[in-house]
């Protein structure tokens, strides 16, 4: 595969297209595409074919699907994500073998958030040069936390305390290749999700040394204290926000209405632990969806800008299934199921910062284009089913 090859002009004629933007769905319409790219969206014109014309009655086109939230070195297994004993070459071949999965699935961008920095920059450098098969990569490398503080396996250890020391982390993965400064605010989602791995100082001293040098913050955070804290730091996006207290899960309104103010986009990774309770019967150990759920609910009627993340690699999340995220918006979020597709596309592209370029089907974005059966605007299940996949271009998948 050569990503960099001139593609072929290619029209593609849908019965609906959805475009990402907030303009309602369109019926009978066509795609013209040339060297990668969307040359227009246009009406289909009857009886319309022709070399390099695919043609999909009863199926809705999107544009591809942009997963904000994701560890493309982890197994997604129940169990250990990453053993001791793996290697850099099992790291390396399972981390592409995942990229490839996504893309197959319909996911043509990912937003990595999480692991070693030789390996998923790596990965990243040899898909956008067209070496190796994947969606297009945005990689945060090591995420920073503290000693001994939740993912220090594969994190970016601070090295002492203080605003310099912090500083000079952020420092450290910008020139390591980071394009997002993720940050470990609270640990995990059970037991230790309370407190703050970093003070408050520190934490405004991270926002603003990666503000300084043109890049985004996102704050793991599951506890109500590490969300107030990032709100308050500045950070630009906040991800899992399932607002834990001592007694569970609360949603908190005050705190919300300043996420909104605030302009702050929320990555709740919604489907997270829902296909390990599929697997195992039990929500024994976890923290429980009939809290989490109302408190998601809440944010977006509150009206917080919520992109799509499966965090897969964790918790049987493979990294096919993203589009049960938008399923689960639908379903328990009660988002309308175009919202959820734009929380899945243009939402998170632009969380991203490639809005300009990619998560629409308008004329001069990338070339990223996912057919489904049947009327994703009505069932957004059909994204599960994709019947053809295009990167930049590129037919990954064509069903016809």
């Amino acid at each position: 595969m050569n990503s960099a090859e001139p593609q072929q002009p290619t029209t593609i004629l849908v019965d609906r297209l959805l475009d990402g933007t907030d303009q309602p769905p369109r019926r009978s319409m066509a795609i013209d595409c040339s060297g990668g790219r969307i040359d227009a969206v246009r009406p289909a014109r009857p009886g319309e074919a022709g070399t390099g014309t695919f043609e999909f009655a009863d199926h809705t086109a999107v544009p591809g699907l942009v997963d904000a939230h994701t560890h493309l070195v982890f197994d997604a297994s129940i169990g250990p994500r990453v053993v001791p004993a793996d290697t850099a070459a099992d790291l390396k071949a399972r981390a592409t073998a995942n990229a490839r999965a996504a893309l197959q699935s319909g996911v043509t961008t990912v937003c990595d958030v999480g692991g070693p920095d030789e390996i998923v920059f790596g990965l990243r450098d040899a898909v956008a040069s067209g070496r190796l098969e994947g969606p297009r990569i945005v990689a945060a490398g090591r995420v920073l936390t503290s000693a001994d503080g939740h993912g220090a396996a594969f994190g970016r250890v601070c090295a002492g305390r203080g605003t310099a020391a912090v500083r000079a982390a952020v420092r450290s993965g910008v020139e390591a290749g980071s394009e997002l400064i993720k940050v470990m605010v609270t640990g995990g989602g059970s037991g230790d999700a309370a407190g703050l791995q970093f003070p408050a100082p520190e934490l405004v001293a991270i926002a603003d040394e990666a503000h300084r040098l043109g890049l985004r913050v996102a704050g793991h955070c599951h506890g109500t204290v590490g969300i107030a804290a990032c709100v308050a730091a500045g950070f630009d996006r906040i991800e899992h926000a399932t607002f834990m207290t001592s007694h569970g899960s609360r949603f908190d309104a005050v705190i919300t209405e300043q996420i909104v103010n605030a302009g702050i986009v929320v990555c709740p990774t919604n489907a997270v632990d829902y296909r390990r309770i599929e697997q195992t019967g039990s929500e024994k150990g976890l923290a429980q969806r009939s809290q989490l759920v109302p408190t998601w609910r809440a944010l977006v009627a509150a009206g917080v800008t919520v992109i799509g993340g499966s965090d897969a690699g964790v918790t049987g999340m493979a990294h096919n299934d993203y589009a049960l995220v938008p399923r689960l918006m639908v379903d328990e979020l009660k988002m309308s199921p175009t919202e959820a597709i734009r929380a899945c596309t243009s939402r998170a592209a632009a969380a991203l910062g490639l809005g300009d370029d990619v998560g629409t089907l308008t004329a001069g974005s990338a070339a990223d284009i996912v057919v489904v059966a049947g009327d994703a605007t009505r069932n957004v299940a059909a994204l599960q089913r994709p019947t053809m996949i295009m990167r930049a271009g590129r037919m990954i998948r064509s069903c016809r």
